[in-house]
Protein backbone atom coordinates (compact mmCIF):
# COMPACT_ATOMS: atom_id res chain seq x y z
CA UNK A 1 0.00 0.00 0.00
CA UNK A 2 3.02 2.06 1.06
CA UNK A 3 4.64 1.40 -2.71
CA UNK A 4 1.52 2.33 -4.46
CA UNK A 5 0.89 5.58 -2.82
CA UNK A 6 4.32 6.37 -3.24
CA UNK A 7 4.39 5.38 -6.76
CA UNK A 8 1.27 7.82 -7.17
CA UNK A 9 2.84 10.65 -5.51
CA UNK A 10 5.82 10.19 -8.28
CA UNK A 11 3.58 10.36 -11.11
CA UNK A 12 1.46 12.89 -9.70
CA UNK A 13 5.23 15.00 -9.62
CA UNK A 14 6.27 14.19 -12.90
CA UNK A 15 2.90 15.48 -14.19
CA UNK A 16 3.19 18.55 -12.25
CA UNK A 17 6.58 18.93 -13.69
CA UNK A 18 5.67 18.66 -17.25
CA UNK A 19 2.81 20.66 -16.84
CA UNK A 20 4.93 23.35 -15.46
CA UNK A 21 7.95 22.90 -17.85
CA UNK A 22 5.45 23.07 -21.02
CA UNK A 23 3.56 26.32 -19.09
CA UNK A 24 6.74 27.82 -19.15
CA UNK A 25 7.75 26.66 -22.51
CA UNK A 26 4.51 28.36 -23.97
CA UNK A 27 5.13 31.32 -22.00
CA UNK A 28 8.67 31.41 -23.53
CA UNK A 29 7.15 31.47 -27.07
CA UNK A 30 4.70 33.48 -26.38
CA UNK A 31 7.47 36.28 -25.11
CA UNK A 32 9.28 35.65 -28.21
CA UNK A 33 6.83 35.59 -30.37
CA UNK A 34 5.50 39.13 -29.11
CA UNK A 35 9.15 40.49 -29.07
CA UNK A 36 9.48 39.38 -32.65
CA UNK A 37 6.31 41.20 -33.87
CA UNK A 38 7.70 44.21 -32.03
CA UNK A 39 11.07 44.38 -33.50
CA UNK A 40 9.50 43.99 -37.22
CA UNK A 41 6.92 47.12 -35.84
CA UNK A 42 10.29 49.07 -34.74
CA UNK A 43 12.43 48.13 -37.62
CA UNK A 44 9.62 49.19 -40.35
CA UNK A 45 8.66 52.26 -38.35
CA UNK A 46 12.24 52.91 -38.97
CA UNK A 47 13.05 52.17 -42.85
CA UNK A 48 9.28 53.63 -43.25
CA UNK A 49 10.76 57.04 -41.91
CA UNK A 50 14.01 56.84 -43.61
CA UNK A 51 11.83 56.55 -46.78
CA UNK A 52 9.85 59.49 -46.10
CA UNK A 53 11.28 62.80 -47.45
CA UNK A 54 12.29 65.68 -45.00
CA UNK A 55 10.25 68.08 -44.96
CA UNK A 56 11.64 69.98 -42.05
CA UNK A 57 12.54 73.74 -42.91
CA UNK A 58 15.16 74.49 -40.30
CA UNK A 59 18.05 72.35 -39.75
CA UNK A 60 20.08 72.73 -36.81
CA UNK A 61 23.88 72.22 -37.16
CA UNK A 62 24.78 72.34 -34.08
CA UNK A 63 22.55 69.21 -32.93
CA UNK A 64 24.96 66.96 -31.32
CA UNK A 65 24.40 63.22 -32.36
CA UNK A 66 24.36 61.37 -28.74
CA UNK A 67 26.08 58.28 -29.85
CA UNK A 68 29.36 60.71 -31.39
CA UNK A 69 29.53 63.06 -27.82
CA UNK A 70 32.77 62.17 -27.12
CA UNK A 71 34.25 61.69 -30.73
CA UNK A 72 35.66 65.08 -31.28
CA UNK A 73 35.11 68.20 -29.32
CA UNK A 74 37.57 70.39 -31.11
CA UNK A 75 34.61 70.78 -33.93
CA UNK A 76 31.66 71.63 -31.53
CA UNK A 77 29.97 75.33 -32.68
CA UNK A 78 30.65 77.94 -29.77
CA UNK A 79 27.35 78.78 -27.60
CA UNK A 80 27.30 82.59 -27.28
CA UNK A 81 24.93 83.69 -24.35
CA UNK A 82 23.90 87.12 -25.78
CA UNK A 83 25.75 90.04 -23.18
CA UNK A 84 22.92 92.37 -22.20
CA UNK A 85 25.66 95.13 -20.98
CA UNK A 86 27.91 94.43 -24.11
CA UNK A 87 26.27 96.85 -26.40
CA UNK A 88 25.48 100.99 -25.45
CA UNK A 89 22.52 102.22 -24.62
CA UNK A 90 21.07 103.80 -27.64
CA UNK A 91 19.10 106.76 -28.41
CA UNK A 92 15.32 107.03 -28.92
CA UNK A 93 14.63 106.78 -32.64
CA UNK A 94 11.56 108.25 -34.04
CA UNK A 95 11.84 106.83 -37.18
CA UNK A 96 12.34 103.69 -38.71
CA UNK A 97 15.70 104.63 -40.77
CA UNK A 98 17.09 106.85 -37.86
CA UNK A 99 16.64 103.05 -36.27
CA UNK A 100 18.13 101.27 -39.12
CA UNK A 101 21.45 103.38 -39.36
CA UNK A 102 22.22 103.05 -35.84
CA UNK A 103 21.57 99.51 -36.29
CA UNK A 104 23.86 98.96 -39.22
CA UNK A 105 26.42 100.72 -37.39
CA UNK A 106 26.29 98.14 -34.30
CA UNK A 107 26.19 95.12 -36.31
CA UNK A 108 29.84 96.85 -38.44
CA UNK A 109 31.51 98.00 -35.04
CA UNK A 110 30.91 95.04 -32.50
CA UNK A 111 31.16 91.13 -32.39
CA UNK A 112 28.13 89.10 -32.47
CA UNK A 113 26.94 85.55 -34.04
CA UNK A 114 23.58 85.09 -35.59
CA UNK A 115 21.65 81.81 -37.02
CA UNK A 116 19.65 82.29 -40.57
CA UNK A 117 17.47 79.52 -41.57
CA UNK A 118 15.32 79.42 -44.73
CA UNK A 119 13.34 77.75 -47.10
CA UNK A 120 12.90 78.17 -50.66
CA UNK A 121 10.56 76.36 -53.12
CA UNK A 122 9.99 77.30 -56.68
CA UNK A 123 6.16 77.32 -58.28
CA UNK A 124 5.17 74.16 -59.63
CA UNK A 125 6.39 73.69 -63.15
CA UNK A 126 5.61 70.27 -64.69
CA UNK A 127 4.37 68.73 -61.26
CA UNK A 128 7.71 69.55 -60.10
CA UNK A 129 8.18 71.17 -56.59
CA UNK A 130 11.58 71.42 -55.00
CA UNK A 131 12.06 72.47 -51.20
CA UNK A 132 15.82 73.55 -50.85
CA UNK A 133 16.30 74.33 -47.09
CA UNK A 134 19.26 75.75 -45.62
CA UNK A 135 20.64 77.30 -41.89
CA UNK A 136 24.06 79.28 -41.93
CA UNK A 137 26.18 80.40 -38.84
CA UNK A 138 27.34 83.14 -38.52
CA UNK A 139 30.78 84.53 -36.33
CA UNK A 140 31.72 87.99 -36.68
CA UNK A 141 34.51 89.72 -34.87
CA UNK A 142 36.46 93.10 -35.53
CA UNK A 143 39.19 91.01 -37.74
CA UNK A 144 37.33 87.59 -38.75
CA UNK A 145 33.57 86.61 -40.09
CA UNK A 146 33.39 82.75 -40.31
CA UNK A 147 30.35 81.86 -41.60
CA UNK A 148 29.12 78.00 -42.16
CA UNK A 149 25.59 76.81 -44.06
CA UNK A 150 24.37 73.58 -44.88
CA UNK A 151 21.75 73.13 -47.65
CA UNK A 152 19.90 70.10 -48.32
CA UNK A 153 16.52 69.26 -50.26
CA UNK A 154 13.53 66.83 -50.19
CA UNK A 155 14.34 66.41 -53.83
CA UNK A 156 16.65 64.21 -56.44
CA UNK A 157 16.49 67.97 -58.23
CA UNK A 158 18.02 69.80 -55.27
CA UNK A 159 21.35 69.59 -53.66
CA UNK A 160 22.95 68.76 -50.47
CA UNK A 161 25.89 70.55 -49.88
CA UNK A 162 27.84 72.29 -46.78
CA UNK A 163 29.10 76.02 -47.44
CA UNK A 164 31.95 77.62 -45.54
CA UNK A 165 33.27 81.59 -45.90
CA UNK A 166 36.13 83.01 -44.11
CA UNK A 167 37.10 86.26 -44.35
CA UNK A 168 40.61 87.45 -42.35
CA UNK A 169 40.64 91.53 -42.35
CA UNK A 170 44.31 91.59 -41.14
CA UNK A 171 45.34 90.04 -44.70
CA UNK A 172 42.39 90.86 -46.49
CA UNK A 173 41.55 87.48 -48.17
CA UNK A 174 38.61 85.23 -48.30
CA UNK A 175 38.72 81.27 -48.10
CA UNK A 176 35.76 79.24 -49.27
CA UNK A 177 34.99 75.57 -48.98
CA UNK A 178 32.18 73.74 -50.25
CA UNK A 179 31.85 69.97 -49.81
CA UNK A 180 29.02 68.05 -51.30
CA UNK A 181 27.70 66.57 -47.91
CA UNK A 182 25.38 67.93 -44.89
CA UNK A 183 27.61 66.62 -42.20
CA UNK A 184 29.48 70.19 -42.03
CA UNK A 185 33.03 68.79 -43.01
CA UNK A 186 35.41 70.85 -44.42
CA UNK A 187 38.85 69.41 -44.19
CA UNK A 188 38.79 67.43 -47.48
CA UNK A 189 36.84 70.33 -49.28
CA UNK A 190 37.48 72.17 -52.51
CA UNK A 191 39.05 75.28 -51.67
CA UNK A 192 39.06 78.87 -53.34
CA UNK A 193 40.49 82.37 -52.12
CA UNK A 194 39.55 85.46 -53.11
CA UNK A 195 40.38 89.37 -52.65
CA UNK A 196 38.23 91.30 -50.33
CA UNK A 197 37.41 93.42 -53.67
CA UNK A 198 37.34 90.31 -55.81
CA UNK A 199 35.06 88.20 -53.69
CA UNK A 200 32.93 91.47 -53.55
CA UNK A 201 32.57 91.96 -57.23
CA UNK A 202 31.74 88.03 -57.53
CA UNK A 203 29.32 87.41 -55.03
CA UNK A 204 27.75 90.75 -54.30
CA UNK A 205 28.53 90.52 -51.00
CA UNK A 206 31.52 91.57 -48.61
CA UNK A 207 30.81 88.58 -46.04
CA UNK A 208 29.93 90.34 -43.13
CA UNK A 209 26.55 92.17 -44.67
CA UNK A 210 23.62 91.09 -46.96
CA UNK A 211 23.75 91.59 -50.74
CA UNK A 212 20.90 93.93 -49.67
CA UNK A 213 21.97 97.34 -48.37
CA UNK A 214 18.55 98.91 -47.31
CA UNK A 215 18.40 102.64 -47.77
CA UNK A 216 15.80 105.45 -48.39
CA UNK A 217 17.02 105.29 -52.04
CA UNK A 218 16.26 101.50 -53.00
CA UNK A 219 13.24 100.63 -50.43
CA UNK A 220 10.44 102.21 -48.74
CA UNK A 221 9.78 102.46 -45.03
CA UNK A 222 5.96 100.38 -44.52
CA UNK A 223 5.42 100.91 -40.69
CA UNK A 224 7.84 101.43 -38.07
CA UNK A 225 5.71 100.64 -34.48
CA UNK A 226 6.87 99.78 -31.21
CA UNK A 227 6.37 96.20 -30.18
CA UNK A 228 7.69 95.35 -26.24
CA UNK A 229 11.23 96.14 -26.03
CA UNK A 230 11.44 96.01 -29.82
CA UNK A 231 11.20 98.64 -32.76
CA UNK A 232 9.55 96.46 -35.40
CA UNK A 233 10.35 97.65 -39.16
CA UNK A 234 8.67 96.44 -42.49
CA UNK A 235 10.31 97.62 -45.49
CA UNK A 236 9.56 96.85 -49.50
CA UNK A 237 12.53 96.98 -51.69
CA UNK A 238 11.67 99.10 -54.83
CA UNK A 239 11.79 96.31 -57.74
CA UNK A 240 11.72 99.55 -60.49
CA UNK A 241 15.20 101.12 -59.28
CA UNK A 242 17.99 100.24 -61.73
CA UNK A 243 20.44 97.55 -60.11
CA UNK A 244 18.59 96.99 -56.84
CA UNK A 245 18.92 93.11 -57.44
CA UNK A 246 22.33 92.31 -59.14
CA UNK A 247 24.30 92.10 -55.80
CA UNK A 248 21.66 89.44 -55.51
CA UNK A 249 22.10 88.24 -58.81
CA UNK A 250 25.61 87.91 -58.27
CA UNK A 251 25.05 85.56 -54.86
CA UNK A 252 22.39 83.20 -56.46
CA UNK A 253 24.12 82.88 -60.08
CA UNK A 254 27.34 81.61 -58.07
CA UNK A 255 26.38 79.45 -55.64
CA UNK A 256 26.83 75.93 -55.60
CA UNK A 257 23.19 75.56 -56.65
CA UNK A 258 24.50 75.90 -60.42
CA UNK A 259 21.51 78.40 -61.29
CA UNK A 260 21.64 80.50 -64.48
CA UNK A 261 19.15 83.33 -66.16
CA UNK A 262 18.05 85.24 -62.50
CA UNK A 263 15.97 87.91 -62.29
CA UNK A 264 14.63 89.92 -59.10
CA UNK A 265 11.16 90.27 -58.79
CA UNK A 266 10.53 91.48 -55.29
CA UNK A 267 11.66 91.74 -51.54
CA UNK A 268 9.93 92.61 -48.11
CA UNK A 269 11.54 92.25 -44.83
CA UNK A 270 10.78 92.73 -41.12
CA UNK A 271 13.15 93.79 -38.82
CA UNK A 272 13.22 93.71 -34.85
CA UNK A 273 15.73 96.00 -33.16
CA UNK A 274 16.08 96.13 -30.06
CA UNK A 275 15.24 99.76 -28.43
CA UNK A 276 18.02 99.62 -25.31
CA UNK A 277 21.05 98.71 -27.77
CA UNK A 278 19.76 99.45 -30.68
CA UNK A 279 21.05 96.25 -32.25
CA UNK A 280 19.68 94.16 -34.55
CA UNK A 281 17.26 91.35 -33.01
CA UNK A 282 15.88 89.68 -35.85
CA UNK A 283 15.15 89.98 -40.04
CA UNK A 284 12.90 88.42 -41.68
CA UNK A 285 13.20 88.43 -45.44
CA UNK A 286 10.71 87.25 -48.36
CA UNK A 287 11.86 87.28 -51.08
CA UNK A 288 10.78 86.72 -55.43
CA UNK A 289 12.73 86.06 -58.13
CA UNK A 290 13.41 83.65 -61.07
CA UNK A 291 16.43 81.37 -61.91
CA UNK A 292 16.82 78.49 -64.11
CA UNK A 293 18.70 75.60 -63.17
CA UNK A 294 20.82 72.90 -64.65
CA UNK A 295 18.42 70.11 -63.62
CA UNK A 296 17.76 66.29 -64.57
CA UNK A 297 14.16 67.36 -64.94
CA UNK A 298 13.27 67.34 -68.39
CA UNK A 299 11.69 70.33 -70.26
CA UNK A 300 12.39 72.17 -67.07
CA UNK A 301 13.49 75.66 -68.23
CA UNK A 302 13.06 77.56 -65.19
CA UNK A 303 10.61 78.81 -62.33
CA UNK A 304 9.50 81.43 -59.93
CA UNK A 305 11.06 81.16 -56.54
CA UNK A 306 9.95 82.21 -53.46
CA UNK A 307 12.12 82.05 -50.42
CA UNK A 308 12.06 83.12 -47.12
CA UNK A 309 14.84 83.81 -44.03
CA UNK A 310 14.68 85.00 -40.73
CA UNK A 311 18.61 86.07 -39.28
CA UNK A 312 18.56 86.39 -35.39
CA UNK A 313 21.37 87.78 -33.49
CA UNK A 314 23.14 87.76 -30.64
CA UNK A 315 25.27 90.32 -29.50
CA UNK A 316 28.77 89.43 -27.48
CA UNK A 317 31.97 89.68 -26.89
CA UNK A 318 33.56 86.76 -28.63
CA UNK A 319 36.77 84.94 -29.55
CA UNK A 320 36.81 82.42 -32.45
CA UNK A 321 40.18 81.52 -32.77
CA UNK A 322 39.92 77.74 -31.70
CA UNK A 323 37.03 77.19 -33.83
CA UNK A 324 38.35 78.49 -37.03
CA UNK A 325 41.34 76.76 -36.62
CA UNK A 326 39.46 73.07 -36.04
CA UNK A 327 36.95 74.31 -38.84
CA UNK A 328 39.94 74.68 -40.94
CA UNK A 329 42.36 72.32 -40.14
CA UNK A 330 44.85 74.83 -39.57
Amino acid sequence: LINAQFDEICQFVKEGFFVELNRRKYNWIIFSLIFLISAVVIFSAVELATEQPDNKQDINISAEDDSNKDKDKKDENIEVKEDKNYLPTAPTFSNAWAAMNYAYKIMNNYSYTSTKSQTAVNDEVMGIVVRQNSTEKKYKTKEECLITSICSSNSSEGLNYSNLIYLNEADTSVIQRIAYNTDGNFLNANESKYSKADYLNKFGTDVKNSYFKLTSENATNDSFNIMGSNYVLKFTLKSNVDGVFDNMGKNILNSPAETRNFGGISATFEIKINRKTGAFVSIKTTERYYVEKNTRAIGWAGSNITAISTETFKFADININNLVKSTLGK
